[in-house]
């Protein structure tokens, strides 16, 4: 009877570090995914303001092939972007939890980066910032303009 419970405490264990193994993988993918979308929104940001600042009198969507990208960039799906009043925003509608405090993280602490509320950005340290957005984005977006 006692080698039946050892087997059972032993196959108990291992299951539970199967689990734990998946767990660690599923996080580290979700990881690398946010790390992925806020490295490419704010490629996709530069490139916009480079257009804005040279196209002074732009204004909505660019088309990706009038924008200066790298060679190696593929717009994530769900980046987008828009120029309005000469100031230029780029966007994902639907940020997975994190993405915002990575661009931040990724450009020293931004406050150019944030989420859209009710047509305003605001950021995680300062709430709004007084940024008026455009209203192609939308509500609970991540936002980075310049």
């Amino acid at each position: 009877m006692n080698i039946y419970w050892l087997a059972m405490v032993v196959i108990t264990a291992v299951l539970g570090m199967v689990y734990e193994k998946s767990h660690q993988a599923e996080q580290s993918s979700q990881t690398v995914e946010i790390s992925l979308i806020a490295n490419n929104v704010l490629v996709y940001r530069n490139a916009l303001a480079e257009y804005a600042y040279t196209h002074k009198a732009a204004s909505g969507r660019v088309a990706d092939n009038q924008l200066v990208l790298p060679t190696w960039y593929a717009r994530y799906p769900g980046v987008e972007g828009v120029i309005d009043a000469g100031r230029s925003y780029a966007f994902f509608g639907s940020p997975p939890p994190g993405l915002v405090s990575e661009m931040i993280n990724l450009t020293d602490g931004s406050l150019a980066i944030g989420t859209a509320a009710s047509g305003n950005l605001v950021t995680p340290s300062s709430g709004s910032v007084g940024v008026a957005l455009p209203a192609t984005v939308p509500n609970g977006a991540a936002v980075a303009y310049q």
